[in-house]
């Protein structure tokens, strides 16, 4: 507990000095917004019949991309119940939190394996999602390599949008498993935006604070290695992709920003 509270201590200081800073944001950022996961077999059953009816009994088999050709009705059936729960699931005030912070920097930029657009929703600018963002849609083909916004009309319908271009079902613009047609139209121009970035804060030394990002898929872990300076909140104790100037705050996202808010 010392540790934690000593911990809390230098990342605090650490914000307020800092000219720079990147965020990566993993899974643990979204959960205190109230957003469900389906990665627990019996949760999934027991919500979608339906899929259960179709074979499909885990996560990872229905967010593979073949669904929306094989069964489109059955894949817009989960996809349209994801959108409508990120809906219903407002973004928590830790994100106002950290967009208050960036605000107080000279360069920032947001990195994120979230597709619940909760970055682009609270008003963050320079963002990048990794895995791309369930509120954008793409061509099932991806017949033009383009995405285009869901409609505000179809918001909270469960609606299966077509593609303007060739008419087929189209699909949100994530990076399913098993995906040889994911549009990078959105992931290409925020790469390159974050290279430049990167190319141009490097002399401010940023800092990163990684919040809620696991080991099982370590892209944002691996991301955090090129920082000197890291402040990891996560309530898991593994501290694996650590270098000697990581701070750990073992705690959940939005109680770790409330503390250190007050205390900076």
């Amino acid at each position: 507990m010392l540790e934690n509270e000593l911990n809390y201590l230098k990342a605090a200081k650490l914000i307020k000095n800092a000219r720079s800073i990147v965020i990566l944001a993993g899974a643990g950022m979204s959960v205190d917004s109230g957003s469900s996961t389906y990665e627990e077999p019996k949760s999934l059953v027991t919500n979608f019949p339906e899929l259960a009816g179709e074979g499909i009994t885990s996560y990872n088999e229905i967010a593979k991309a073949k669904w929306f050709t094989l069964k489109p009705t059955i894949a817009w059936l989960f996809a349209n119940s994801i959108k409508n729960t990120y809906l219903q699931s407002e973004p928590h005030a830790g994100y106002n939190i950290l967009k208050a912070w960036l605000k107080t920097k000279h360069t920032s930029f947001t990195v994120t394996t979230n597709v619940d657009g909760a970055f682009i929703r609270s008003g963050f600018e320079e963002v990048l999602e990794i895995h791309g963002n369930h509120f954008q849609l793409q061509c099932t083909n991806n017949c033009h390599n383009e995405t285009w916004s869901i409609d505000s009309k179809m918001s909270n319908t469960n609606a299966m949008p077509t593609c303007p271009h060739c008419g087929v079902i189209a699909r949100p613009n994530i990076l399913y498993f098993e995906d040889p047609n994911f549009c990078t139209e959105n992931y290409e121009q925020q790469t390159d935006q974050y290279r430049q970035f990167m190319a141009h804060a490097s002399f401010r030394k940023p800092i990163a604070i990684e919040i809620g990002a696991g080991t099982l898929l370590p892209m944002l872990r691996h991301e955090s290695l090129k920082f000197d300076h890291v402040i990891r909140i996560n309530p898991n104790p593994n501290d694996d992709f650590s270098n000697e100037n990581t701070i750990h705050i073992q705690e959940t996202a939005l109680n770790a920003l409330r503390r250190l808010d007050e205390l900076i």
